[in-house]
């Protein structure tokens, strides 16, 4: 029951990261307040792909957990 939980807490925190990528990426292209400020393009792209690529790991990570539950 431990690791289904685990699960699921590593899923939402990989979905949330996945998020938090998203808003930093759109909202630093369409002018809008990021929550970290205005950047330049190229690192608000790194920061966007940063927080997708560990984000997708971690909930990969939380999916492997999840079926072994």
């Amino acid at each position: 029951m431990l690791r289904f939980y685990l699960g699921k807490t590593l899923q939402l925190i990989g979905f949330t990261s996945v998020s938090i990528g998203l808003i930093i990426g759109v909202g630093n292209h369409t002018s809008l307040a990021s929550p970290v400020g205005p950047m330049s393009p190229e690192r608000a792209m790194w920061i966007e792909l940063f927080c997708f690529l560990a984000g997708m790991a971690v909930f990969a990570i939380g999916r492997f957990v999840e079926r072994r539950a």
